[in-house]
């Protein structure tokens, strides 16, 4: 990460740690804008789940979610609720959702994640 007093900040893919969030499996996550910089108004996560990988059903208490696929496709269940998301699909998740992911690609599923507020550690909820 670079910044300067113009009040920009540059984050370099390289540069940003990789990380794999709970109740995910064969994921890789990098916090693109993490929530310090915008007071913990949101965050913005890329993440890329292996075939074979899922984020298993979960929810948050205090986080919405906005979800947009850059590549791949899956299924993401939402409450009683499948539905089927390729590259350039997007889904908002609000608070108390029980949600997962299930990659159905034969390549790796790429996407971004922006939650508002910034999701915290404690923020993902088992079912």
């Amino acid at each position: 990460m670079t910044s300067n007093n113009s009040g920009f900040h540059t984050f370099l893919i390289k540069d940003l740690d990789a990380y794999t969030p709970p109740r995910h499996t064969l994921t890789e996550n990098h916090r693109l804008l993490p929530g310090e910089y915008v007071e913990d108004k949101f965050n913005v996560v890329r993440g890329q789940i292996e075939k074979g990988g899922s984020a298993l059903l979960y929810f948050h208490k205090i986080s919405q979610q906005f979800l947009h696929i850059t590549s791949g496709t899956c299924e993401v269940t939402l409450g009683d609720d499948v539905v089927s998301l390729g590259a350039g699909d997007s889904i908002f998740i609000d608070t108390e959702v029980p949600h997962k992911v299930i990659v159905t690609s034969e390549d790796p599923l790429e996407l971004i994640n922006v939650y508002t507020p910034a999701l915290q550690t404690g923020d993902i909820y088992e079912i």
